[in-house]
């Protein structure tokens, strides 16, 4: 089995995390920016700036890789990010799938909430905040 490769983003602004609040078959949790991998993609770098384009309106600046981590059916690559320019606002899929059951929402999570939230990996999030 094909393991489905991700890219995502770990973003500081307001001395907070960027996230997407989620709501989504009664649970709710948070997600960090980002998503797979795309045949048209270059590579991870162009990975990254496409889906945070997408899902946030913003274009970002790689600073550097954080980190891998493989699971059974996925692989989440995590890499600091900072916004260059645009301000952040729902876009893309998200935008178009946003219902009552499947709720989607930009967020900044305080550095003091992070630990108080659901948000994972809290392990690679703390190497930046």
């Amino acid at each position: 089995m094909e393991k489905r490769i991700s890219c995502r983003a770990i973003i500081t602004k307001d001395d907070g995390l960027v996230a997407i609040f989620r709501r989504k078959n009664g649970k709710e949790y948070y997600a960090l920016p980002g998503g797979g991998i795309e045949p048209s993609d270059k590579d991870n770098i162009h990975t990254i700036q496409r889906e945070l384009k997408e899902e946030l309106s913003v274009d970002v600046r790689v600073l550097a890789y954080l980190d891998t981590i493989e699971e059974e059916t996925t692989v989440q690559v995590y890499y600091h990010c900072e916004i260059v320019s645009g301000e952040i606002a729902l876009g893309g899929e998200e935008l178009d799938k946003v219902c009552e059951s499947n709720y989607y929402e930009p967020s900044i999570i305080s550095k003091d909430m992070i630990d108080k939230v659901d948000v994972e990996p809290k392990s690679i999030i703390h190497m930046v905040i």
